[in-house]
C-alpha cells in the first residue's frame, strides 16, 4: 500500500505484518517529481508467513525505492479473515473473499 505524507508517496506494509513498518527507504518518492511524468511503480514480492523468506521490493522507474525483508503474509484462519473483512467494511472496500 502507499500513501502520502509530507509530499512524498511512502511504502506501508500494515496490512501483511501486522505493525506499520516501511521497510529500507534508499529514496524518497515525491509527488512534485511525478506530477505530470508517466511513473512506472513495480513492486518486486515473495509472499510468505516466514519472516526470513517475505520481502517486497518497490522499484520506481527501475531504480531501487525501498526494500522490506520480513513477514509479508498471514494464515488464512477464520478469525484473521473476519478481521480482514471488519477492515474492509469499515474502509468501504469491496473484496472478494475465496474461502
Amino acid at each position: 500500500m502507499l500513501r502520502v505524507k509530507r509530499g512524498n508517496l511512502e511504502p506501508r506494509y500494515f496490512a501483511v505484518n501486522g505493525m506499520d513498518s516501511q521497510g529500507l527507504i534508499y529514496k524518497h518518492l515525491k509527488i512534485d517529481d511525478m506530477r505530470g511524468n508517466w511513473t512506472t511503480i513495480i513492486f518486486h514480492t515473495k509472499m510468505s508467513k516466514d519472516p526470513n523468506k517475505g520481502f517486497i521490493k518497490m522499484y520506481v522507474n527501475d531504480i531501487l525505492y525501498n526494500d522490506y525483508k520480513g513477514r509479508t503474509g498471514i494464515d488464512a484462519s477464520s478469525k484473521n479473515i473476519s478481521v480482514a473483512k471488519l477492515h474492509a467494511k469499515k474502509n468501504k472496500l469491496r473484496i472478494n473473499y475465496i474461502c
